[in-house]
C-alpha cells in the first residue's frame, strides 16, 4: 500500500451519510457556532485527525496511512486505522472508538456497560492465507436472514473470529487480511447457528483474484474500492464490510449458490493507469457489482471496446506540474463512497480514458492541484460526463479557460457546493462561491483554504462580517421575512501551481423572499476567450472574447437587462472599458492584448430584468505572453 492517506483530499474521501440523499437544492452542510459555515475535525482514539473537505468527502492527513472501512447497524461508518487494527483485533481498542459519523455529531462511543446480547450459541469464523498460513488478522459482519439484525464489524488478531449469536440462518462476510497494510481475501458463506453453534472456515487457499483484466497489459492499478455485502434486494440494507485501498490486491473464495434471495455479494471500484512515462498514456477506471454470490471466476475480462472513451487533454494553470486524476461513479442502489484514484498525469499532456460503460452509472471526474495537506491551499478541478455508452468516444479539455468567479458546479459536491440557497430543513442559508473558478467549459473549480473577507447586509443593516476568514462561505439564519441582500466577498491566493487568480471578488444584491424558490435569484457572468492555451493568450493579438449571463442552476430564469466589461493589464491599477455586443443573455466584444502585458484582469457588472445584480472581478484571470 502507498504511504499516500486513504482518506485525503487529494486521494479520495467517503461521503457524508445522508447527504447524497439529500434533494439537489438542500444538500446538507455543518454549522458552527452563531450559523457560519466551518469545517469539521475529529480526532481518532489513535490520534489520526480526519476533516471534512468542501467536496463532502472525509480527508486524513497524508501520514495518517490507510483505513479499513465499514458501517454499523445503524448506518455508521466506522474507518479504523490499519496502523490500528491490532489494537483493535486484540480488544484494546473498540471498533466503536471509530465511528467517525458519531464523532463528526459530537457524539461519544456509549460507555456505559454493555447490554446482555441474549445470544446462546457460539459463531467461530477461521481463516487461512493463500499459502495455509495464519493471517495477521480477520474482520467478520454478517446479518441475521430472518429478523435482519446485523452485527460488526469486529476485527480479530490472526485467522479467528468469535461470537454469541441468537440461532438462526446468517450471511457470514469475512475479510481476511495478511498483513495489516496489504493485501486481502474475501469471503460471504450461509450458514446456521444451531444451539450448538456453529463454525464457518475460509479456506484461502481456494481464492481466486478479484478485478479486472484490461487489455492493456502493462495497466498498474491505482486505486481500488470493495464493499462486501448482503443486501435486501434493491437496497443498501444489511451486512457490509469494506476496504479502500491503493496497490492491495484483492482475493475471493468463490461462494456457490446462496439460498436467501438477497442482494449478495461485492461492489467493486478499480482504477488502472500506464505506466510512469508510457508513449501513449491511458487510464481504466471501472465498475462491477455482483449480487448472485462471489462468482466461480472473480476476474472479470473487459475489452476496449466494450468500454467508453474519453480523450483527455490536460493544459496547465500557468504552471508545468503534477495533477493528480481521481473518478467517483454513481450507482442508483450502490452510493459511492470514495474517490478512487486514477492516476498521477504531467500538465500539460494529454491521456485515453476508459470507463465503464453503463446506462445506470454517471461519472464524476476530479483532478487536484497543488495538495499538501488538510488546511493548506489547492485547487480542485471537476468535470462531469453523465451515463456514458459503450464504444462511445468523447473529448473533455481539463483546465482550459480562464479564471473568474463561479457557480457552476458538475461536481455535484455534498458540501459547501458553489451555490445560493435557503435549506429550510435547518432553517439556514448558504452563500457560496467559487472565487477562482470557471463557468466555461463544463469544469467546476473549488480553490480553497485562501485568506478571504465577507459580509452581509439586510435591507442596507449588516448582519454579518467576517473580515478574515479562511474562506468566504458563509452559513447563516435564514433572514426572517426577506427583503434585499446584499453579500460582497473577497479572496486572495498566492499559489505555487498557477499563476492565475491573484485574487478575486463579488457583490450579489438580490431580493429576498422566504418562500419563493429556495435557489436564489443570484447570477455570474462567465468569461471565455480565443487563444487560450496552458493559462496565456498571445501578446500582441487581437481575440475574441464570449461574455454569458448564467443565473444558477436551479434558481428561476431571469433574462439579462444589463451587462458591462473592463479589462486591466496592470493588475487592476488602471481599468478600460471594453464594448461589448450583447443580444439578451450573451455579448461578444474584440480584446487588443497589448505587446507588453504580462497578465489580463477582468471585471464585469450585470442585471436582471427584476433588478438582482452581481459585480465581480478577478485579478490576473489570463496571462499574456
Amino acid at each position: 500500500m502507498r504511504s499516500r492517506a486513504i482518506l485525503a483530499a487529494a486521494a479520495a474521501g467517503v461521503l457524508i451519510p445522508g447527504a447524497a440523499a439529500a434533494a439537489p437544492d438542500e444538500p446538507a452542510f455543518p454549522q458552527a457556532p452563531g450559523g457560519t459555515a466551518a469545517p469539521t475535525e475529529i480526532v481518532l482514539p489513535t490520534g489520526e485527525t480526519l476533516s471534512v473537505t468542501p467536496s463532502g468527502a472525509l480527508a486524513a492527513d497524508a501520514a495518517a496511512g490507510g483505513f479499513i472501512t465499514s458501517w454499523n447497524e445503524e448506518g455508521d461508518r466506522i474507518a479504523v486505522p490499519v496502523d490500528a487494527l491490532d489494537e483493535v483485533a486484540s480488544g484494546e481498542l473498540g471498533a466503536d472508538e471509530f465511528n467517525v459519523d458519531l464523532l463528526l455529531r459530537g457524539e461519544r462511543p456509549d460507555e456505559g456497560e454493555d447490554e446482555e446480547p441474549g445470544a446462546t450459541a457460539k459463531l467461530t469464523v477461521t481463516g487461512t492465507w493463500l499459502d495455509g498460513s495464519v493471517p495477521a488478522a480477520i474482520g467478520v459482519s454478517l446479518v441475521n436472514l430472518k429478523t435482519g439484525a446485523t452485527a460488526g464489524p469486529a476485527f480479530f488478531e490472526g485467522g479467528t473470529a468469535t461470537g454469541m449469536f441468537e440461532p438462526g440462518r446468517y450471511h457470514v462476510l469475512t475479510m481476511i487480511h495478511r498483513n495489516l497494510d496489504d493485501d486481502i481475501i474475501m469471503a460471504i458463506d450461509e450458514v446456521v447457528v444451531c444451539e450448538d453453534g456453529a463454525t464457518v472456515t475460509v479456506d484461502g487457499s481456494e481464492a481466486l483474484p478479484v478485478g479486472f483484466d484490461v487489455d492493456r497489459d502493462d495497466a498498474v492499478q491505482q486505486g481500488v474500492t470493495v464493499e462486501l455485502m448482503s443486501y435486501e434486494p434493491g437496497t443498501q440494507d444489511g451486512a457490509r464490510l469494506g476496504v479502500f485501498a491503493y496497490n492491495d490486491e484483492l482475493f475471493a473464495v468463490p461462494s456457490g449458490r446462496l439460498k436467501a434471495n438477497r442482494d449478495a455479494g461485492f461492489v467493486l471500484r478499480q482504477s488502472f493507469a500506464s505506466p510512469v512515462g508510457a508513449a501513449d498514456p491511458y487510464s481504466y477506471s471501472l465498475f462491477r457489482a455482483e449480487t448472485d454470490g462471489i462468482p466461480a471466476d472473480p476476474l472479470e475480462t473487459v475489452r476496449d471496446g466494450e468500454l467508453s472513451r474519453v480523450d483527455a487533454a490536460f493544459q496547465t494553470r500557468g504552471v508545468a506540474m503534477p495533477f493528480d486524476r481521481f473518478d467517483l461513479v454513481e450507482h442508483p442502489v450502490y452510493e459511492a463512497w470514495a474517490w478512487t484514484d486514477s492516476g498521477e498525469v504531467p500538465l500539460p499532456s494529454s491521456r485515453t480514458e476508459f470507463y465503464t460503460a453503463d446506462p445506470d452509472l454517471a461519472w464524476s471526474h476530479k483532478g487536484t492541484i497543488g495538495y499538501e495537506g488538510i488546511g493548506r491551499p489547492y485547487d480542485e478541478v471537476y468535470q462531469s460526463s453523465a451515463a456514458l455508452d459503450a464504444g462511445a468516444v468523447q473529448t473533455m479539455a481539463w483546465n482550459d479557460a480562464p479564471v473568474g468567479v463561479g457557480l457552476s458546479d458538475t461536481s455535484g459536491q455534498r458540501l459547501l457546493p458553489p451555490r445560493f440557497y435557503r435549506h429550510d430543513e435547518v432553517g439556514a442559508m448558504l452563500l457560496s462561491p467559487h472565487m477562482f473558478s470557471t463557468e466555461v467549459g463544463g469544469e467546476s473549480v473549488l480553490s480553497d483554504f485562501h485568506s478571504g473577507s465577507s459580509s452581509v447586509s439586510l435591507d442596507g443593516e449588516l448582519v454579518y462580517e467576517d473580515a478574515e476568514y479562511a474562506g468566504t462561505s458563509v452559513g447563516l439564519d435564514q433572514l426572517g421575512d426577506g427583503g434585499r441582500v446584499r453579500f460582497t466577498a473577497a479572496s486572495e491566493r498566492k499559489a505555487s501551481w498557477t499563476t492565475l487568480g491573484a485574487a478575486s471578488s463579488g457583490t450579489w444584491e438580490f431580493d429576498y423572499d422566504p418562500a419563493a424558490n429556495p435557489i436564489l435569484p443570484v447570477a455570474v457572468v462567465a468569461f471565455d476567450i480565443t487563444g487560450f492555451e496552458n493559462g496565456a493568450v498571445p501578446a500582441g493579438t487581437t481575440q475574441e472574447v464570449s461574455l454569458e449571463f448564467r443565473n444558477q442552476v436551479g434558481a428561476d430564469d431571469q433574462a439579462c437587462a444589463a451587462m458591462t466589461f473592463e479589462v486591466s493589464f496592470d493588475d487592476g491599477a488602471t481599468w478600460t472599458e471594453v464594448a461589448i455586443d450583447r443580444d439578451g443573455d450573451v455579448a461578444e466584444a474584440v480584446l487588443e492584448l497589448p505587446a507588453d502585458a504580462a497578465f489580463g484582469s477582468v471585471r464585469f457588472t450585470a442585471a436582471d430584468e427584476l433588478g438582482n445584480t452581481v459585480e465581480q472581478e478577478t485579478i490576473r484571470s489570463f496571462a499574456v505572453g
